[in-house]
């Protein structure tokens, strides 16, 4: 199965001078295009990253638009076991298309962060620590860690995570970002996390700049390749 993908990458680098990578992995009944929309803003935090956003493999079972996909089914009726089971079924899927992403950029997986939306968030949250070997950091927007009971005895890694979500949302409710703190915090992941008040199921511009920030703090600006490409 391949997925489909779009991309992003300041206007003058170029592919031999990328440092990093950030893959965008969007929201149940979304599409590449509404995560890549964000990257221009992180490119001012990692102005030598790659941004790639995937279609998630499977049409959006609510139907209607034909743009429209979903990581796996069942989200809102299905419980801890069925997501788990659902998220593991595009594990080796998204996990090939991870490896020939980075290869394409001759860069190792601790050069790569992970950042999601929704369920594209759960899905980053269960690759990060579950299926990659370690990765730069994961970038959660609005979302959970799936069975987290079960994360002690299937992790692979403990990269750093950075949760974001809204204290409004109603569709993935804030508590579910206290639990997925408590889990990794529980199991020694470092995390951090930043809670918007009036904030529903979305990604603010108050987000997108924590989020930048905390891109920064992995990847730290080299500043003698500054000043010899100044």
């Amino acid at each position: 199965m391949t997925l489909k993908c779009v991309s992003f990458m300041a206007k003058d680098l170029k592919s031999e001078d990328i440092q990093q990578m950030v893959i965008l992995l969007h929201g149940y009944g979304s599409n590449a295009q509404d995560l890549i929309n964000i990257a221009p803003a992180f490119a001012k935090a990692l102005p030598r990253a790659c941004f790639i956003a995937p279609n998630a493999p499977f049409p959006w079972e609510g139907g209607g638009a034909r743009s429209a996909y979903q990581w796996f089914g069942g989200v809102h009726t299905s419980s801890n076991a069925s997501l788990l089971q659902g998220v593991c079924q595009i594990e080796s899927c998204l996990k090939a298309f991870i490896e020939l992403q980075l290869s394409q950029y001759k860069l190792d997986y601790n050069k790569l962060v992970l950042c999601g939306f929704s369920q594209g968030a759960m899905v980053a949250l269960h690759m990060g620590m579950r299926v990659l070997p370690a990765i730069g950091g994961v970038l959660a927007y609005s979302g959970m860690l799936i069975a987290p009971e079960t994360l002690r005895e299937t992790m692979l890694s403990m990269p750093p995570v950075m949760l974001i979500h809204g204290k409004r949302d109603d569709i993935i409710p804030v508590t579910y970002a206290s639990l997925t703190q408590n889990a990794l915090i529980n199991v020694g992941v470092p995390v951090q996390i930043h809670i918007e008040n009036s904030l529903e199921h979305a990604i603010s511009a108050n987000g997108i700049a924590e989020g930048s920030a905390f891109l920064r703090r992995i990847f730290p600006p080299d500043h003698s390749l500054q000043e010899t490409s100044g």
